[in-house]
């Protein structure tokens, strides 16, 4: 963008030159966002697909089946480990005094 002299413009003028272009950035952005939503949609039903099968199939997240705990804390039943990712803080402090992670199995 050349030709324009910002210094000549006072820190006001800055700044609703400011508010301005952030609400035609902003104009501009939606627009995009509609153009492409119709392009989307043209290419979509090209295929023979429906929007809402192209939209499921890219957030769709599979919930992850609960693992079954394998190991206990006998002080505390109601703390289990199922055996995945970090050992709980009760399991590690239990193995750093000697105790075997088998003796903690269920």
């Amino acid at each position: 963008m050349s030709g324009v002299d910002l210094s000549s413009l006072s820190i006001e003028e800055l700044n609703a030159l400011i508010k301005q272009a952030n609400g035609e950035i902003a104009k501009k952005a939606k627009a995009r966002v509609v153009e492409a939503r119709a392009k989307v949609v043209r290419i979509a039903e090209e295929y023979g697909v429906g929007l809402d099968e192209l939209v499921v199939a890219g957030k769709a997240r599979v919930a992850k089946a609960k693992v079954a705990p394998k190991y206990r804390n006998p002080k505390d039943p109601s703390q289990t480990w199922a055996g995945r990712g970090r050992k709980p803080g009760w399991l590690e402090a239990a193995l750093k005094k000697g105790a075997t992670l088998e003796s903690f199995k269920i």
